[in-house]
């Protein structure tokens, strides 16, 4: 179908459900308050058939408050500007408050979906947007997440007591990050063999998990 001229209403916008940014409660409750006490500021950018490529939170608060929209169609080799004629940087203060919830509000409702980024890293060039010690960082939080909240439904609850063997309380000065990239599969190994290592030896995090694999590999080698 050709939209090329189609005048969207707020309502025929739709969000794009593998968006990164999932976002944060605090940073939605500013924006709200922005778009209501200051208005819009900016633009958002849909593809032809209305899907949010970007602004998918800023559609949120604006359909929640029932704001009208202004449809401009592009092919991108215009930059659009947003015209404010209730607004004069110099005089009104109202424009400096925007300014910054323009820039402040951005940071603050930024919370990446690392999974949607694995996801996706493979199909689109996103070549300098992060290095891979960025990566690798983003991934350590999320595997960190994933490790310590680990659903038990693998462990064998016919394992002998016997078995299982008290685990000791580090010092959390002590402790250290540990950060790698994986792929799903590599991810699904690891999973698995820390939820084996838990159930065996009674283990409660996978910090203590990742170390008995570790030495259980060294002894054998």
């Amino acid at each position: 179908m050709d939209n090329s001229s189609k005048k969207f209403t707020i309502s025929d916008l739709s969000l794009d459900h593998k968006n990164a940014n999932r976002g944060t409660d605090r940073g939605r409750k500013l924006l709200a308050e922005s778009l209501k006490e200051l208005g819009a500021g900016r633009s958002i950018v849909c593809d032809r058939n209305g899907k949010i490529i970007g602004g998918n939170k800023t559609l949120e608060q604006a359909q929640a408050l029932g704001l009208e929209i202004e449809t401009i169609h592009t092919s991108g080799d215009k930059l659009v500007a947003v015209v404010r004629d209730d607004l004069d940087l110099d005089t009104d203060p109202k424009a400096r408050a925007l300014a910054f919830s323009d820039n402040r509000i951005a940071e603050l409702d930024l919370s990446w979906d690392v999974e949607q980024i694995l996801e996706d890293i493979d199909q689109i060039n996103i070549d300098g947007l992060w290095t891979e010690d960025e990566l690798a960082r983003l991934q350590d939080g999320l595997d960190l997440a994933t490790f310590e909240g680990l659903a038990d439904e693998d462990t064998n609850e016919d394992d002998d007591p016997g078995d299982k063997e008290a685990s000791t309380t580090k010092d959390d000065s002590d402790m250290v990050p540990f950060h790698c990239l994986l792929t799903p599969q590599q991810r699904e190994r690891l999973y698995a063999a820390i939820n084996q290592a838990k159930s065996k030896y009674g283990f409660e995090t996978a910090a203590e998990a990742l170390d008995v694999i570790s030495q259980e590999y060294l002894n054998a080698h």
